[in-house]
């Protein structure tokens, strides 16, 4: 009788040939392909990566704006019973000056007695302030309606022929105000 003897081997008997070879060639591709990736992933890392001995460090990119600082002076309120304002007509309209004059009496300016400039033609109101009286001009330029780069540094002589006497701000008042 031809009996089999049981196979010593773990799994049981019989011949291992091809089923094995085939094991050993898959792990052998996978190992390969692992290998691959593994070297190609470190040959190119990805853009702002940087691999040292093994580590990935991420660069971050800033930007950086700069924006101008923009700087607006408030002055501190002035009382309108120590300003000497003298408003002189410049647009040649008949009357103005007074009609202008008796609008900033009725705010509490002292003003002094309108007069007329050698200039009849001035399109826009220019407000003047002797030395030290910006204040005072840009408060007077907002209470008749002047814009505010309308307040200027009177100059030596006063502009438009105007005796300023002990006015600390000139009204030359142009066709923009002129009523």
């Amino acid at each position: 009788m031809n009996a089999r003897m049981p196979d010593d081997r773990p799994f049981g008997g019989g011949t291992s040939g091809p089923v094995a070879g085939r094991g050993i060639l898959l792990v052998a591709v996978i190992a390969a392909l692992g290998v691959l990736l593994l070297w190609r992933a470190l040959d190119n890392p990805p853009p702002g990566d940087s691999v040292v001995a093994g580590t990935t460090t991420t660069v971050a990119e800033t930007t950086t704006t700069l924006v101008p600082e923009t700087t607006t002076t408030s002055l501190a309120p002035v009382d309108p019973a120590g300003v000497k304002v003298l408003v002189a007509n410049a647009a040649g309209v008949q009357g103005a000056a007074g009609r202008m004059t008796d609008a900033l009496k009725a705010k509490n300016y002292v003003t002094l007695s309108p007069t007329t400039a050698q200039q009849k033609d001035l399109a826009a109101t220019v407000v003047y302030y002797v030395d030290g009286n910006q204040a005072a001009a840009q408060q007077v330029a907002a209470d008749i309606g002047a814009a505010a780069t309308a307040v200027q540094l009177i100059t030596v002589p006063p502009p438009a022929g105007v005796d300023i006497k002990d006015a600390v701000v000139v009204v030359l008042l142009g066709r923009d105000l002129a009523k």
